[in-house]
């Protein structure tokens, strides 16, 4: 039982670590797209 808990929490910890570190990505990739986009906006000019 207590071994269960423990694969449990592990999982859960893995998975909360992935997503923390997945949605810093996409954070960082939208701001580089949101530089390029007004970058290269005509409309900026």
């Amino acid at each position: 039982m207590n071994n269960y808990t423990n694969w449990r929490y592990r999982a859960a910890a893995a998975i909360g670590r992935w997503l923390y570190g997945f949605r810093m990505r996409l954070e960082r990739w939208q701001d580089l797209v949101d530089g390029v986009a007004s970058r290269h906006d005509p409309d900026q000019d």
